[in-house]
């Protein structure tokens, strides 16, 4: 038996949460077409055709920012500035 949605209708209002039905839609494989947003949900329109990030992108944004947060701290003792390469591992 086949369970997989193949069609996606996003009716809630802008106040939270439709930016990850749709990004999580689109990850399991429901074509942007196939979504349904009501008119006044502009906001969310920029994620039917925006990239889909994996989880390793969403590491390396995470050790970029560390990286860069220690790299401009001047008081920050030698040891606690990164080493490259520098990785945050997904498991």
């Amino acid at each position: 038996m086949d369970a997989q949605s193949r069609r996606v209708y996003m009716g809630a209002t802008e106040l939270g949460g439709g930016e990850r039905v749709l990004l999580e839609a689109r990850a399991c494989g429901v074509p942007s077409e196939a979504i349904e947003l009501e008119a006044d949900n502009n906001l969310l329109r920029e994620f039917l055709d925006g990239p889909i990030y994996t989880t390793e992108y969403y590491a390396d944004q995470l050790a970029r920012g560390i990286r860069d947060a220690l790299e401009g701290c001047e008081e920050a003792p030698s040891r606690a500035r990164p080493t490259e390469p520098f990785k945050v591992s997904v498991l």
